[in-house]
């Protein structure tokens, strides 16, 4: 249609349409769930629509009409209005065969009047408000279709949502089913109005069979049933009801309907069924179970196929023996191809039992009840069936040959004058395409899920696999916006290995799924498949095209290292990152003895030191994960439900402190230092324990540092002094000392950053600096002052700067090179630079308040006052540009030097 044409028709439909109001008598959303009686109406089996087989070369062609009319859910409510295809609720089943192209032609034969009245019309997103308020396009669910006509909406084959039609108008569709058997589903997709015009009954079955499903010998005819589960809300007059707002938050429904029935009951013989499951939800997701009247198993299920197709071979679940085996599991969209066998259940009745939660937060409260199954006797005369061993071979991608990978953010921004938005990589729907595959590549695509909420990710024309799922630390991410993981990727999960087109995002994790393109070129879609979500701009176009030239061509740049949307903290020094002490556990928590070191990243966003989350801390489940000098973890994870005493690293590899009771991993970077401190060798092996009161610090390549304190009286006094440990865990060094009194440790431990020189402030008998190089004892500088608290750094060639209360005292070889007038509270050896946090000159009595970061250089020229910091403490921030700040508000800021 030209573009004059298309703009003078809406201006006559929006006219035309002002004679309905979308806002006139919108009712107050309060749901009220009816007092019905379940499993009174039986289950309603969708008619089958067959096209012939093509005559004289032509395509068939169906022609369906979207109507509204009254459909009655429950024995005990009166009809209702809806919306759905020739008068049903949900529409007839479209059934085709793989290889056989169909046309379908979609009227529109809606009033002007919304079946859901919208209050505030203008509030919808983008241009959706000045729209009309009744528009329909049909997308076809899990089809691999042209994407060329996508701005035409008379020849709309993927029901791209901005090629909607209005009331009167057709949409004309090619389906060429050019895939192998599936069942996949048709559903209302105009932008602006998907979540409203599904949820009002616009959607029904489309089933592709082929000859390999025909020799599979799998339940036909009346024991192939389809169940189409969806969730609402109604009146207490029986209607069903929507929110009237613009942008409701997720509609997740407290009715079960099934087949357009509330908890409806399904007669079956003794014998084998195949259900084709879809979750056509707008929100809610379902994990289903068969449980008998007595709470107890009912038979299992066998998973033959998902989104696109069969599996390789049959997934047992709900496994009647395992009382921990895993449900079917359905987010929003997917779809799930089971067995299930009665035979031997003759006389008994189970109900399809529903216990999922996946958001916790927004009243997802389970629906239990989703339909009563009644077994009656066998059939003698029905077909010979039975569950396949093996299924339809699948190849899985090779990640070696991935073209390109991308990343894909998922966030809830609060925008100015937009309120909350839901937008992948921080784009809007109408913002410009970002994404151009290349006809017939194979791509990798990270979906980065920072929000608190599960997404069904679904990708239009594509049948992807699943790669893996990663926890990621939403701290590090919130705070410096890197995406990095918290433990070990996990696999797909049971009933995933095969064909998707939707996929389960859960929240603080990464996705990846690998896709090959094509067969067909033209703009498709990707989103969010909670269709609030999607109505709220969690919806992105892309293209395939056909021209290499006009392909993305390089992965960097489809690959953002963070969430365009993400504001990072700024300030003096190029900030790095920024977090409170409250971000790690409450003051009680930190009393207790946490003293926790800030996450802190090195070179191109990698991790070289990861603390757990804030709230994971205050649940006592710390979650560590280890890497070495060049990125690569060194251990999958480990995690413990106990506190935490203290953190010590250094750039490269490190040493966490804890109090973890579990088993822990090699290599050595582990320690436990708590109530009782044990270490372990690198094969995971004990050392030896000691009392905790002592102190660690670590090194280079695993080199620790470690300060057993005495224990006993008298004659029994023993362990006490320092040990050094290799990178491996041997001990290089032990200068315990037994029997006998010895200085006792009254300062700061610390390694140069180079790994080789460390030293140790003691007070009894005689206060003094002990130094030692590669674990042997090197200078001992005996200091004159009694009240000194010894806070020693080594410098890499073997220079101390000892930090007393009025003066900063550098030594050689046990030589006093300079002294100067500075209060030191902390220092930082970077180089030949000393960086402490010092007494500011300005006189201010409010120590806490009055700390400036100053850079003193050991060849004896001038301190310099590095801006004007603010702070309590100055720390190693693990790699050669950065420390960390904390001020005595509890804030720290790791700053990059330039």
């Amino acid at each position: 249609m030209p573009v004059f044409l298309k703009r003078f028709l809406l201006s006559a439909i929006s006219l035309l349409a002002a004679a309905f109001p979308s806002g006139l008598g919108a009712a107050t959303f309060n749901p009220q769930p009816p007092a019905l009686p379940p499993f009174v109406d039986a289950l309603p089996i969708p008619p089958v629509l067959r096209p012939g087989p093509p005559v004289a070369g032509a395509i068939p062609v169906l022609k369906l009409e979207q109507r509204q009319f009254l459909h009655a859910f429950h024995r005990d409510l009166s009809p209702t209005a809806v919306w759905g295809y020739d008068d049903l609720f949900p529409g007839p089943t479209i059934e085709v065969r793989s290889g056989e192209p169909l046309k379908v032609e979609w009227h529109n034969a809606l009033p002007l009047k919304p079946l859901f009245p919208i209050e505030n019309p203008q509030d919808l997103h983008g241009v959706c408000g000045h729209l009309p308020p009744v528009r329909t396009a049909v997308h076809l669910h899990g089809a691999l279709v042209s994407g060329e006509h996508f701005l035409d909406p008379f020849h709309n084959d993927d029901g791209y949502p901005d090629a909607w039609i209005l009331p009167g108008q057709t949409q004309k569709a090619l389906y060429p089913n050019r895939q192998e058997a599936a069942c996949l589903w048709y559903h209302d997709h105009a932008v602006g109005l998907t979540a409203r015009n599904n949820y009002g009954g616009l959607s029904g079955f489309y089933i592709i069979r082929d000859a390999y499903e025909d020799s599979l010998r799998l339940p036909k005819g009346p024991y192939e049933i389809p169940l189409m589960i969806q969730a609402r809300f109604f009146r207490p007059d029986g209607g069903l009801d929507y929110p009237s707002q613009a942008a409701p938050d997720e509609v997740y429904g407290d009715v079960t309907v099934v087949n357009g029935k509330i908890w409806p009951y399904l007669k079956v013989e003794a014998r084998l069924y195949r259900f084709r499951v879809l979750n056509a939800s707008n929100a809610r997701s379902y994990a289903l179970k068969l449980l008998a009247k007595d709470g107890g198993p009912g038979p299992a299920f066998h998973q033959i196929g998902s989104d696109g197709g069969f599996l390789p071979a049959p997934v047992l679940l709900n496994d009647p023996q395992d009382p921990g085996a895993p449900r079917l599991d359905l987010a929003p969209a997917e779809r799930a191809d089971i067995l299930i066998d009665f035979s031997g259940c003759e006389g008994r009745s189970f109900t399809l039992n529903n216990n999922s939660q996946t958001d916790l937060p927004a009243n997802e409260d389970p629906i239990p009840d989703v339909l009563r199954i009644e077994v009656g006797a066998a059939s003698p005369a029905g077909p010979i069936t039975s569950i396949p061993r093996t299924l339809r071979p699948i190849t899985r991608f090779d990640p070696q040959t991935i073209r390109l990978t991308r990343r894909i953010f998922f966030s809830e921004p609060d925008l100015p004058g937009a309120g909350q938005m839901m937008l992948l990589n921080g784009l809007h729907w109408e913002d410009p395409v970002v994404e151009r595959p290349l006809l017939g590549s194979l791509e990798l695509w990270e979906l980065v899920n920072e929000t608190s909420l599960m997404h069904p990710f679904h990708m239009h024309s594509a049948q992807f696999q699943v790669l893996n799922r990663q926890p990621i630390n939403l701290f590090l991410y919130e705070k410096l916006g890197a995406v990095l993981p918290t433990w070990k990727a996990s696999p797909p999960a049971l009933g995933e290995e095969g064909w998707k087109d939707t996929v389960k995002v859960p929240p603080g994790a990464v996705t990846r799924i690998i896709v090959r393109f094509g067969p067909y070129t033209g703009r498709y879609v990707y989103h969010c498949h909670i269709l609030e979500h999607e109505d709220m701009d969690m919806m992105r176009p892309f293209e395939v095209v056909a021209d290499p030239k006009a392909a993305d061509q390089a992965a960097g740049a489809a690959l953002p290292e963070t969430d365009p949307n993400l504001t990072l903290a700024k300030g003096p020094l190029a900030l790095a990152g920024h977090y409170q002490d409250s971000d790690l556990g409450s003051a009680e928590d930190r009393e207790q003895g946490f003293d926790i070191e800030a996450p802190l990243l090195g070179k191109a966003g990698h991790l070289r030191f990861l603390s757990p989350q804030g709230r994971v801390l205050k649940e006592r489940a710390l979650v560590f994960v280890l890497f070495d000098a060049n990125n690569k973890p060194v251990t999958d994870a480990t995690r413990a439900s106990v506190r935490m005493h203290e953190a010590a690293h250094r750039s490269g590899r490190f040493a966490i402190v804890s109090s973890v009771k579990e088993k822990l991993l090699s290599p050595w970077e582990v320690l436990c230092l708590s109530a009782r401190t044990e270490v372990y060798d690198h094969k995971g092996g004990l050392c030896f324990g000691f009392d905790g009161r002592g102190r660690v610090e670590a090194a280079p390549g695993g080199k620790l540092f470690v300060w057993l304190p005495e224990v006993g009286d008298g004659d029994k006094r023993q362990v006490q002094g320092p040990v050094f440990f290799d990178g491996h865990g041997r001990v290089v060094c032990d200068r315990r000392r037994q029997g006998q009194a010895a200085a006792d440790l009254d300062g700061q431990i610390s390694f140069s950053p180079n790994g080789r020189y460390a030293a140790i402030g003691l007070s009894a008998p005689v206060p003094a600096l002990e130094e030692f190089k590669d674990g042997k004892p090197y200078e001992t500088v005996k200091i004159s002052s009694p009240d000194t608290v010894l806070k020693a750094r080594p410098f890499d060639n073997g220079d101390l700067a000892c930090m007393g209360p009025s003066d900063l005292v550098f030594y050689h070889r046990g030589r006093e090179l300079r002294r100067d007038p500075i209060a030191a509270e902390a220092c930082l050896v970077r180089g030949d630079k000393l960086f402490c946090v010092a007494k500011s000159a300005n006189g201010d009595s409010d120590v806490a308040k009055a700390m400036d970061l100053i850079r003193v250089n050991a060849d004896g020229t001038d301190p310099v006052a590095v801006q004007g910091l603010r702070g309590v403490a100055v720390r190693d921030a693990g790699l050669n540009n950065e420390i960390k700040i904390v001020q005595d508000s509890g804030e720290v800021f790791v700053y990059r030097l330039r």
